[in-house]
């Protein structure tokens, strides 16, 4: 099965992803801001010469009529890679689908590796409902996720923000009818959700108008732009069908849709007021369905394109002039000062210049190659993944490999991490059948800087308990916190544990995790 880094997001929801630019041809691959990096001279052997200090094969000499790709890393249970406003962020773990329980973690790409440190706690997913995904927007140190799961039900959401200490939190976001469709940087660095009727709502009302709604999810100044009345009910008697939208970070929200009363199609633009939105039609003929509207990119509404059918147009004032017309199983002769990165049936295709050609990327076989996902960053590097193996654009200064042994014995040293089960050799999908060696019960966490503390309530607690005879209640050290909490081997004991100080403290998680002890405390049970 192919995939997209960004592939958790239904097929049409093409700009909810980009933001504020894109291609036709694909309605997942985001777009970024920057020219791409230049390519090494032929003959550089500079990258064989760094694999081979890996142990790991040299990148193959570029083929002509590529945009050459250039191994960075294998990663064991890597899954994509996505870009964020801030950064970028590699995905590893399990996410098989069908209904089936997933378990991943986001781990930000700085400066040619992954930093583990502040690598996310778990995500926990599953769908079966067929209109699931999950997507992560904004930047560190405040990721937001939204995530829409259901099991032979009807589909819920959930919102989560990322902490200080790189914890998924439950976000501050209300209920709303519909699901959330898309979400965009706005101005002020706000962040701009349209929503739009669930599945069940789609079946039961195929023929409903869908008026665009909006909502801040984060940041300062909560009044999403709105529907005057007067303009909803015109937008409901026309048939508006809502296939394309997006929000610019200059401010500007527009929203375009089929119409069923009318030949053509209607654009709503919000520019000058959240709350005195604009309204035209465009007459189209032959515009068959939704589906035939596209947003392809452009950062300001006099750069935004469209696509319409077989036709590139652009906005002129209130209405849309055509520019260019796209030829059958071609691309759009478009260009917003920025690579893009589309995705067809034949592979994946990159433009890297204005009026350049578009060219496969290099390595990409898609008759061969099962799972793979592509992205661009801020700076205009195109990331690409291949099953367990990075590449990218630019050649990086040395290519590395990171083993589940590494991943494991990284997670079990780590509480800031969560811990991990032991190596069994299985895949990640098999969450849920632990092998650990030793476990790790949480009584207290304070900052690093605190006072000394021998810990007397808790200790004063613990005793009268002599099953817990073979643990080692120690104090160690991560990040900017001291821990205080007990090594026992014995699964069950540990849970027991975890309950008792639950009820007395409000804490005692229960880790797989063997984290180095700073020193050791006596508890006379």
């Amino acid at each position: 099965m192919r995939t997209m880094s960004v592939r958790h997001w239904p097929l049409f929801l093409f700009v909810s992803i980009v933001g504020c630019g894109g291609d036709a041809a694909s309605v997942r691959t985001p777009v970024v801001t920057a020219a791409l990096s230049a390519s090494p001279p032929p003959g550089d052997s500079s990258s064989a010469a760094s694999a081979s200090a890996t142990g790991l094969p040299a990148s193959p000499a570029p083929a002509a009529n590529v945009v050459p790709m250039f191994r960075v890393a294998d990663i064991y249970s890597l899954i994509d890679v996505i870009a964020t406003d801030g950064g970028l962020e590699v995905r590893l773990g399990s996410d098989p689908g069908g209904g089936t329980l997933g378990q991943f973690r986001y781990v930000p790409f700085v400066n040619g590796a992954l930093d583990f440190e502040r690598e996310t706690s778990d995500v926990m997913f599953a769908d079966s409902t067929g209109s699931g995904y999950i997507s992560i927007s904004g930047r560190r140190p405040h990721l937001f996720m939204h995530a829409v799961a259901g099991f032979r039900s009807a589909a819920t959401e959930s919102y989560s923000v990322l902490s200080l200490e790189n914890d998924w939190e439950s976000a501050p976001v209300a209920h709303m009818d519909g699901l959330g469709q898309g979400i965009f940087t706005w101005s002020q660095d706000r962040l701009l959700e349209f929503r739009g009727p669930s599945r069940e709502q789609a079946i039961e009302h195929p023929e409903a108008p869908q008026l665009p709604e909006m909502r801040v999810v984060m940041g300062p100044d909560k009044a999403p732009p709105s529907l005057p009345a007067a303009l909803r009910k015109k937008l409901t008697q026309a048939g508006f069908q809502l296939s394309t939208f997006t929000a610019l970070e200059s401010g500007e929200v527009i929203a375009i849709g089929a119409l069923s009363k009318e030949e053509g199609f209607g654009t709503v633009s919000w520019s000058r007021d959240p709350k005195d939105p604009a309204y035209f039609v465009t007459l189209a003929s032959g515009l068959i369905s939704s589906d035939e509207l596209r947003i392809l990119g452009g950062s300001t509404l006099a750069s935004l394109r469209l696509r319409a059918k077989d036709s590139v147009m652009r906005l002129e004032g209130a209405a849309w002039v055509r520019e260019s017309t796209i030829p059958p199983k071609g691309f759009p002769d478009v260009w917003f000062g920025r690579p893009q990165v589309v995705d067809r049936e034949e592979g994946l295709f990159a433009r890297t210049a204005k009026g350049g050609p578009w060219l496969p990327l290099e390595g990409y076989d898609p008759k061969k190659n099962d799972t793979q996902s592509s992205t661009v960053d801020q700076e205009g590097t195109i990331w690409m993944t291949i099953d367990e193996t990075l590449y990218s654009s630019k050649k990086p200064s040395k290519v590395f490999q990171v083993t589940e042994a590494e991943l494991v014995a990284g997670r079990k040293a780590s509480l800031l991490r969560g811990g991990s089960p032991d190596v069994t050799g299985e895949p990640p999908h098999t969450y849920g059948v632990k092998a650990c060696r030793m476990h790790y019960v949480l009584f207290a966490r304070s900052p690093i800087d605190a006072a000394p503390d021998d810990y007397p309530k808790i200790r004063a607690a613990l005793k009268g308990h002599s099953e817990l005879a073979s643990a080692k209640f120690i104090v160690s050290r991560e990040g900017h916190y001291q821990f205080f909490g007990a090594q026992i081997q014995d699964e069950s004991a540990a849970n027991q544990l975890g309950v008792l100080m639950s009820k007395k403290f409000k804490t005692g998680s229960v880790y797989c995790a063997e984290p180095p002890p700073l020193r050791e405390i006596h508890v006379d049970l």
